[in-house]
């Protein structure tokens, strides 16, 4: 495949298929580990720009995936966000859907951009989600600067849930776990799955209790009767390196 790539690592507990539409992304997070896998300063990681021949390439793959009959998931994306605040930003995203959609596969967007979802291109086989990690505006500008804030985030869940499409929700990094469960519980309604993973790659993580974190989302997800995934970093603190896999009844 040229730019549809099969998914390793932390990654792959997500979706097993990706695909990153972009070099770069504006949101310029703070906690973000992209900038070192691109081989780039945070600074020159800000300059976000379409993938050369992108479309193309994935009109290929796509071609070759519904050949082969693939029903996974193609995750756009994990290196940035599919919804860059750029004029062109948008637009791209949506050929991109249009086109794998035309081959007659399923897409999942994770996002941090708010209400920006093309729901009118996607179904209800299709996955829309939306990073969650602060619901106080003021701590997300820090950490998340040039993202959209908590409540548009939560909007953007809504209204794909109301258009009939499966939602999820990134609870990760967890930087304040009791804004993290706090997002859990007023998303909850609106939100079909949950996956939980710690805050890596910074110091201050080591001064959080991971164990009393994972007990204590367990416990609310089970109360709220969701679906969930904890991950294998988060989970074995617990004794669950595997990760947690819970599918509500």
């Amino acid at each position: 495949m040229r730019v549809v790539y099969e998914t390793k690592g932390k990654a792959r507990e997500y979706f097993e298929l990706a695909v990153n539409l972009y070099s770069g992304c504006t949101h310029g997070c703070t906690y973000c580990y992209a900038p070192q896998v691109a081989h780039k300063s945070k600074l020159e990681f800000l300059n976000a720009q379409p993938r050369i021949d992108l479309l193309k390439n994935l009109e290929l793959d796509c071609a070759e995936l519904e050949k082969a009959g693939e029903e996974r998931h193609i995750l756009m994306s994990f290196l940035t966000d599919p919804y860059q605040p750029l004029p062109w930003g948008i637009s791209i995203t949506g050929k991109a859907i249009h086109t794998i959609k035309t081959h007659g596969l399923n897409v999942a967007i994770l996002s941090k951009a708010g209400d920006c979802c093309d729901r009118d291109l996607m179904t209800d086989n299709d996955w829309f989600g939306q990073t969650l990690t602060l619901d106080n505006p003021h701590d997300s500008r820090k950490y998340e600067p040039n993202a959209a804030s908590p409540l548009w985030r939560l909007g953007s869940l809504r209204a794909a849930h109301n258009a009939g499409i499966q939602t999820f929700a990134s609870c990760e990094p967890i930087i304040n776990p009791a804004q993290t469960l706090n997002l859990i519980e007023q998303s909850a309604e609106f939100v079909d799955r949950f996956l939980v993973g710690k805050w890596n790659y910074d110091k201050r993580a080591d001064l959080i209790d991971w164990a009393k974190v994972a007990n204590r989302a367990i416990e609310l997800l089970d109360k709220l009767g969701k679906n969930y995934y904890i991950k294998k970093d988060l989970a074995a603190y617990i004794g669950h390196p595997e990760g947690i896999r819970v599918e509500a009844k």
